[in-house]
């Protein structure tokens, strides 16, 4: 008789193990939500201003001009970790957004990641470099945005268009490259949206269509 009471605590046991993973995994998925809301809400050139504010304050401290100092890629994050959430992939895909663009570099031949900001930074943010902080007001880019010009091309051009034009469109809007990297692709992207589909065609063909 007192075997199955065993088996019956055992059973009780792992029961409540079950529970608890179901517990963590719910508050994993919200604290994933809630970092995926604070960025949707954030500002689409956030990291320049970010990268700008760390790399003033490194010459500041140095004694040197803007143009010699580098920030510490370690600074710009908890710059932006506080404003917009700590959410690591989103972080590094606007960093690598702006380096792909030519908005910033990063210092070669060092292990640990410094940014510098480009003119080309500094003229999209349109500040001046002598300002304690930035003046401007980054331009607000969210996924709904990006959702919408997805599809309009799509609709103008008869329902579809080639995952290949993302390229010339990136070329013009970089921060519409950081919301989809940001969401693991174009693919992962239309996943998310209704409104998109992501396809392959027989012939090896990527297109973004349209659903509604």
């Amino acid at each position: 008789l007192r075997l199955p009471i065993a088996s019956e605590g055992r059973a009780a046991v792992e029961e409540e193990g079950k529970a608890s993973d179901c517990e963590e995994d719910a508050a994993s998925a919200h604290e994933d939500a809630a970092s995926e809301n604070q960025m949707i809400q954030g500002r689409g050139d956030v990291f320049l201003a970010c990268l700008r504010r760390v790399q003033l304050q490194a010459a500041n401290e140095a004694g040197i001009s803007f143009e010699q100092a580098w920030a510490k890629d370690t600074l710009v994050a908890q710059e932006w970790y506080s404003n917009y959430g700590k959410d690591k992939h989103r972080y590094a895909a606007h960093r690598n957004t702006s380096l792909w663009a030519r908005y910033a570099v990063r210092r070669p031949n060092v292990q640990h990641i410094e940014l510098h900001l480009l003119p080309l930074g500094l003229s999209r943010l349109d500040c001046s470099v002598g300002e304690e902080e930035p003046s401007c007001e980054a331009g607000f880019v969210d996924a709904t945005d990006v959702a919408s010009v997805f599809w309009k091309l799509a609709h103008a051009r008869g329902g579809s268009f080639c995952a290949f034009e993302l390229g010339e469109l990136y070329a013009s809007k970089p921060e519409y490259k950081a919301v989809i990297d940001s969401h693991g692709g174009p693919k992962k992207f239309c996943d998310a949206h209704l409104g998109l589909a992501f396809v392959t065609t027989s012939g090896g063909v990527s297109e973004i269509k349209r659903v509604l």
